[in-house]
């Protein structure tokens, strides 16, 4: 109960960080039995000694006394519940007696054993199911534990698919049914009647979300519900039986033989041309003689339980001597300090103590490679704050020193000890403490010169202590990790161009950027075979920089300048502006009034009404002044108080009635009149809110850049309306001007060898730019063309030529399932292609300085 209402604390942040879980301690919860029971009281000792909970003694004298707090809930728990369908009654019982107790804790005994023995050796039943809506409470489990060794199971049969069906479906979902099934159940057959009811009711549950409530709708009886399919089965059309039936089970294996075609068995797919792929009847392995099938849990060959010299594979704790404790130290667990225990980790390697031993440390740790415990992270050494200062590497080699005053180091050693208590329980208390800011590797990237390196972050984005870094063994680790992440040299193209892999052309000129296939190797060229569609169409580039000179984003201070308001005030009312508003009769609730169009706290924008600048400072567009300049006009009382006091978390109803009505909070304290008329003129202007256009517009996160509406419209028209015929070419490339996906994984980036401002880089992307999807995986197919109309940090938001398997309507912005979110990595930016340069204005000419084409820099593989 207490982890229950921990992670509801999440959800409904209005109960603060002291929610409370029905007024009850731990304690409490497992102090509850039967008075007089020796099994409920050893019962409890038990389960109070799992916990490492320790009660107070109880004298005589108390033992003797009336129920305690815990009986009483206890009882009013399961009373609570008695009305909730059960097996044997489906509207509940009047009261949830010894024996209804003793048969649902056997039932969710059963159910434990059942999930045991399903995932370490199959299916014990198919016909078992746990015939309550809640669960019993602990104390009452853990005196029928000792049953669990005699739990037996019937195997009996699956259900059909139809069977299934009508086991979960309510009444409102019938349509998913056959039609003789349905006929039936709108009819009201008797026989499956009390199952289907047209109107419910639900079991709060004590909770404030609809959703979790528990509808009271009886358990099907199987029996009873095998009856009446077999009794309408012949009113199922041939396809509906050939649906409801078993069939065989299939085996689909890659195979680069294999090309035989595909077609699509239902009209949203499409047919696959060249199909690598083998499928073979599955025919499961025979039940030995005289047992049930199933499978013996065992290890599989090579699986090593040994502690390695050399921690790789997944992390253990071993890899970094700790100490363990049980405490409740208030670990961040989403957003709140837990007030459970949890195991606290302290690991055991000593720090440097004398200065000579720091700077022996610096010359070791600065600017090297070293892991992050325990998952093993790689980061790259960057600045080593001690208690002699902050030594960091300069780009000549040399070390740099910054000295700062005691509190101020004491501030910035504490920061990596003080997150790693709250967040991991991982505590790091040496008074010689050292912190380490690290710069985490991203991925590796292939260099002009073609070696493949390691490529680290631009800035330190981790704060670690020295105790939780593995640096001794650092390198004999990263030597036996994953090969793809080792530096090399430059690969011959023949290692990683094969014959029929797909290649992107990044050769400056008209082959950039078009896709064919690899179809032979020559020395440091590539044979290849691709798709030329034409000249590149910019209709999007266009669109998107004629809506961009239309449509501009003006600052707070000049909105506020245009409105003849305070700065202050008009993101207050953009955003969010709470009022007291008395209820019918007594007490208040209250009321939002702003117009929404930003949320700081939340991170959050009204698409095409505000946005966020490069410098965190809000935009609003001249859409968003015409609505509060009318807001201002209408209800200018709403913005004089505003303006009296900005910074004021909830304004009173009063001021409502404009200042002229000489309305105060006595007059309304007992007026239902003027209560009404508050009441009145709230509904008046929330009715007037939303009405207007933006009530109907999304909230966007504020890191989200999106063109228009009216723009992605347009883009969308020319996308159906272009038409490209595709000539097939061969050409002879050499290998430093192609990138290929095979065997790239699915998180792989284009990066350019140049750096991040090279022209068809991700980071360089803008909306508006035409773009073509790179990787051969992922959720659009290898080659695909579109524009881009949205961007986040990491994500494109891209309207692609032709509709997409994968594709949405972008959240309603489209009319096509044409627009999909891609990583921003894995598609190569066509509107920012490199041109040729040549020196000596295209003349050739001998010496130094002389002409020809200066080789470009190209975009390669980040092989994250």
């Amino acid at each position: 109960l207490v982890d229950e209402a921990e992670g509801e604390e999440e959800e409904e942040e209005e109960e603060g960080a002291d929610g409370k879980t029905s007024g009850l301690k731990d304690d409490a919860i497992l102090e509850v039995g039967t008075k007089g029971s020796a099994s409920s009281s050893k019962a409890s000792s038990d389960l109070k000694s799992a916990l490492g909970i320790q009660s107070a003694p109880e004298s005589s004298e108390e033992a003797a006394a009336a129920p305690s707090s815990s009986d009483q809930w206890r009882a009013s728990f399961y009373a609570s519940k008695k009305d909730l369908p059960m097996v044997g009654s489906t509207e509940g019982f009047e009261e949830i007696s010894d024996e209804i107790l003793e048969n649902m804790v056997q039932n969710y005994i059963e159910g434990l054993v059942w999930v045991l023995r399903y995932y370490y050796h199959g299916v014990p039943s198919w016909s078992w199911f746990y015939g309550y809506h809640f669960a019993p409470l602990v104390v009452d489990i853990v005196r029928k534990l000792d049953t669990a060794a005699k739990i037996t199971f019937t195997l009996d049969e699956p259900f059909t698919p139809l069977e299934q069906l009508m086991a979960v479906l309510p009444f409102g979902s019938r349509t998913l049914l056959p039609n003789g099934y349905q006929r039936a159940i709108e009819e009201g057959d008797d026989s499956i009647a009390a199952y289907f009811p047209q109107e419910f009711g639900f079991h709060l549950d004590e909770k404030n979300r609809e959703w979790r409530n528990t509808p009271l709708i009886p358990f099907v009886d199987q029996a009873l519900l095998k009856a009446f399919c077999a009794k309408h089965e012949k009113k199922l059309t041939p396809e509906e039986q050939k649906r409801n039936a078993f069939g065989p089970a299939y085996s689909y294996k890659y195979s680069a033989d294999s090309t035989l075609p595909c077609p699509a068995t239902l009209s949203a797919f499409q047919d696959i041309a060249k199909c690598h792929c083998e499928v073979t009847p599955y025919r499961p392995p025979a039940a030995p003689e005289n047992k049930s099938l199933s499978f013996e849990p065992r290890l599989l060959p090579g699986a090593n339980i040994t502690v390695p010299a050399i921690p790789v594979g997944f992390p253990t704790l071993y890899a970094l001597p700790c100490a363990t404790r049980v405490d409740a130290i208030g670990v961040n667990i989403f957003g709140w300090n837990s007030r459970n225990d949890s195991l606290v980790l302290t690991p055991r390697s000593g720090v440097p103590a004398s200065e000579e031993q720091f700077k022996a440390c610096v010359s070791q740790l600065l600017g090297k490679p070293v892991l992050i415990w325990p998952f093993f992270e790689q980061g790259i050494v960057d600045t080593i704050v001690t208690k002699f200062g902050e030594f960091s590497l300069l780009p000549n080699g040399r070390v740099n020193n910054t000295y700062y005053s005691n509190e101020q180091l004491q501030k910035q050693r504490q920061l990596a000890p003080a997150r790693w208590r709250s967040r991991y329980a991982v505590e790091c208390t040496d008074p010689n403490l050292i912190s380490l800011k690290l710069r985490v590797m991203k991925g590796m990237e292939r260099t002009n010169s073609g070696k493949i390196a390691i490529r680290y972050e631009d800035t330190p984005s981790r704060s670690v202590p020295l105790q939780c870094v593995l640096h001794g063994k650092a390198q004999q680790v990263l030597a036996s990790r994953d090969a793809r992440y080792v530096p090399r040299d430059a690969p011959q193209a023949s290692d990683t161009f094969k014959a029929g892999c797909p290649v992107v052309s990044l050769q400056p000129g008209n082959t950039f950027g078009l896709c064919g296939e690899c179809i032979e190797v020559e020395d440091e060229s590539v044979r290849v075979r691709l798709g030329n569609l034409g000249r590149e169409p910019t209709f999007s580039v266009e669109i998107a920089n004629d809506i961009r000179y239309k449509h501009t984003f003006q600052s707070v201070a000049t909105c506020a300048r245009m409105l003849k308001v305070g700065p202050l005030c008009l993101t207050r009312v953009a955003g969010s502006v709470t009022f007291r508003v008395p209820r019918e009769g007594n007490g208040f609730r209250k009321t939002d009034l702003g117009l929404q169009l930003k949320y700081q706290g939340r991170k959050l924008r009204m698409w095409e009404y505000s946005k966020v600048d490069s410098a965190g400072k809000w935009l609003f567009s001249e859409k968003a002044v015409d609505l509060m300049r009318e807001y201002r006009k209408r209800y200018p009382e709403v913005w004089e108080a505003v303006e009296a006091d900005s910074r004021k978390a909830l304004y009173s109803g009063e001021v409502l009635l404009g200042g002229g009505a000489g309305v105060d909070a006595d007059d309304v304290e007992g007026n239902e009149e003027w209560r009404a008329k508050i009441r009145q003129r709230v509904e008046e202007i929330g009715d007037w809110l939303d009405s207007q256009p933006s009530a109907s517009v999304p909230l966007i996160p504020s890191s989200i850049e999106s063109l228009s509406q009216e723009c992605i419209s347009l883009i969308e028209e020319d996308a159906e309306a272009l038409e490209r015929k595709e000539k097939v070419t061969e050409k002879k490339i050499n290998a430093s001007n192609l990138f290929t996906p095979h065997g790239v994984s699915a998180h792989a980036q284009l990066q350019w060898a140049g750096g991040a401002s090279s022209p068809a880089s991700a980071d360089a992307m803008e909306l508006g730019d035409r773009v073509c999807y790179v990787m051969d995986k992922g959720p659009v197919c290898f080659g695909s063309r579109g524009s881009v109309v949205g961007l986040t940090p990491m994500h494109a938001h891209v309207v692609f030529d032709a509709v997409q398997l994968s594709g949405t309507t972008l959240g309603g912005k489209l009319r096509t399932l044409r627009g999909v979110e891609v990583p921003r990595s894995h598609l190569l930016n066509l509107s920012k292609a490199p041109q040729h340069t040549s020196g000596g204005g295209g003349s050739k000419k001998k010496g130094r300085g002389g002409g020809g084409k200066k080789k470009p820099a190209n975009p390669f593989a980040l092989l994250d």
